[in-house]
């Protein structure tokens, strides 16, 4: 896994399957990850759950500026909606 060799090369590749998954399942329009994650979060077109979580990712902290300490492990499953 990527995260062993490299925790922010880890954290960017988790950024851009984001990135990818809120294009292209919850076709936002903005090009930025945070104004994607406002833009989902303000439509309410996902379930609550999944609004805290996204909500959570960016509390106080933007993605160029985000540290990797801030980002957890997640199981096998843990990342399907």
């Amino acid at each position: 896994m990527v995260l062993n060799d490299s925790p922010k090369a880890s954290a960017a590749l988790s950024r851009r399957c984001l990135q990818a998954i809120l294009r292209d399942i919850a076709k936002t329009k903005s090009k930025n990850l945070a104004d994607q994650i406002d833009e989902v979060i303000g439509s309410g077109s996902v379930p609550p759950h999944i609004q805290g979580e996204l909500d959570a990712i960016w509390r106080g902290k933007t993605p160029a500026r985000a540290s990797v300490a801030t980002l957890r492990a997640v199981g096998p499953f843990e990342g399907s909606l």
